[in-house]
């Protein structure tokens, strides 16, 4: 089996460095292309079997975009939504600095388990994710190749807990918009155990 983790396309606030989290933000012209841009790659070197993306908008429409060629099902569950940055989203990294001088000191020392004002850890992000992709891989045939459209933290956190970095360089896995990794059986089977450690 192989899964197949995709940020989705480019939104405004990408542009504007602003914190999306779990705000329902559409693609910008931009990001409608680079999915239209991504789907000759992804029909020449997979054969795609099923669509889950998360159901945020942004997300959706990747999906939506990449699926006018590939005709498969598409799945939308909340359970593959960017992590939930509370009060932060809508702001860039900048205010949140000056206007939550503690907080964000607190979780730049301790980004895996510290939470923002009313949102969620990386921690938690990781956990659901991988109960999420738990999920597909127990439904999935063994054979099947999966695009799973997500969030740009989503994908880091999975590569940053299978590579033991600390999550505090998770951004060495930052993935451009509408940009791919694939994930095998071993790597599957890998991150699966990380829910038992």
């Amino acid at each position: 089996m192989k899964l197949i983790l995709m940020r989705h396309g480019e939104t405004d606030w990408n542009v504007e460095r602003r914190i999306q989290g779990s705000q329902d933000i559409a693609l910008n012209h931009n990001g409608i292309g680079q999915a239209e841009d991504v789907v000759e790659r992804l029909m020449k070197d997979f054969r795609i079997t099923k669509i889950y993306s998360s159901d945020l908008v942004r997300a959706v429409q990747t999906a939506e975009t990449i699926n006018l060629q590939l005709n498969v099902q598409i799945i939308k569950t909340s359970k593959l939504r960017e992590i939930n940055f509370g009060e932060w989203e809508g702001k860039t990294w900048t205010e949140v600095s000056k206007e939550y001088g503690t907080e964000f000191t607190e979780w730049k020392l301790n980004r895996r388990y510290a939470v923002p004002p009313n949102g969620e850890s990386y921690q938690s992000l990781l956990e659901r994710t991988i109960e999420v992709l738990a999920e597909i891989t127990g439904t999935e045939e063994g054979t099947s190749e999966v695009l799973i459209v997500t969030h740009g933290a989503n994908i880091m956190v999975l590569k940053s807990a299978l590579n033991g970095t600390d999550f505090s360089k998770m951004t060495k896995y930052k993935e451009g918009n509408a940009s791919f990794t694939v994930f095998d059986d071993k790597d599957i089977e890998d991150m699966i155990s990380l829910l038992t450690v």
